[in-house]
């Protein structure tokens, strides 16, 4: 909000409470049209303070002329402080649950990743599995027919038996 000529502005770019005891003699901001339409002359207004920015201001008026006490100034202070601390807490709250989501989110993500991989893992094993499987039954089949070649070419008894025993 700017603060020029408005008092939502001057309050927070001065971020102190403000008493306006009569608008017509108010020199720091012009009476906005809704509070000149209504008749406003006094008011008093609090600054709503949020953690780094204020959350805007309590504001209350009266059409006659009230000459505001320390005692005003305290309540309307305290309720103002009240309202923040519960802005502040609903906005942790909310900060809060987002946390939670995300969290909830990377470990659902996570799960996923992890059953993908483990997946491809066991995927993996059954194609080395039957990589080797069909590879060194190829290998000793062709051993067995070699062996089986040599075995009738070989004359003595002996070196037959110890062939076919192979």
């Amino acid at each position: 909000v700017s603060g020029e000529n408005t008092q939502a502005g001057y309050l927070i770019e001065t971020n102190e409470d403000m008493l306006i005891e009569d608008f017509r003699t108010e020199k720091r901001f012009v009476r906005s049209q809704l509070l000149r339409e209504h008749r406003v002359r006094s008011g008093i207004r609090a600054v709503i303070r949020g953690k780094n920015t204020p959350f805007g201001d309590l504001a209350a008026y009266t059409k006659q002329i009230r000459h505001f006490t320390e005692e005003d100034i305290i309540f309307m202070r305290a309720v103002a402080n009240t309202l923040a601390d519960a802005f502040i807490g609903h906005q942790a709250d909310r900060e809060q649950e987002q946390t939670l989501r995300s969290l909830e989110e990377v470990n659902e993500a996570r799960q996923r990743l992890l059953q993908r991989l483990s997946n491809i893992v066991e995927e993996e094993r059954k194609r080395i599995a039957n990589d080797i499987h069909d590879s060194s039954l190829q290998v000793l089949a062709g051993l067995g027919m070699r062996l089986q070649l040599v075995a009738e070419k070989v004359d003595d008894p002996d070196q037959k038996k110890s062939l076919s025993e192979m």
